[in-house]
């Protein structure tokens, strides 16, 4: 299961003179899914800023001359994102203890 820390801790290889994500746009974003892992885990339902579905919907600038990150390793990190965000989700459904 990705945690806030495996978020925190993501690097993603970097472009230079061809397309990549803006890396400012990402890195607040990833920052928001690290808050809202860190809440699940701490089980503060109010500290949710991020859902799964907020995820495939998410757009980043693309940058040319500029550096900027490659975007399919990004996409793959959000990919298991979006993963582990369903997975809490349906958990709180459920309930305490998955009742």
């Amino acid at each position: 299961m990705l945690t806030a820390d495996d978020v925190i801790a993501a690097a993603f290889a970097t472009t230079r003179f061809g397309p990549g994500y803006d890396m400012d746009a990402v890195d607040g974003f990833l920052d928001r899914v690290a808050r809202t892992l860190r809440a699940y885990a701490e089980g503060a339902g109010d500290g949710i800023e991020v859902l799964a579905e907020d995820i495939p919907a998410q757009r980043f600038a693309v940058t040319t001359f500029r550096e900027g990150y490659a975007q399919l390793e990004v996409d793959d990190f959000l990919d298991r994102a979006e993963t582990a965000l369903r997975s809490l989700e349906a958990a709180a459904l459920r309930g305490p203890a998955g009742a």
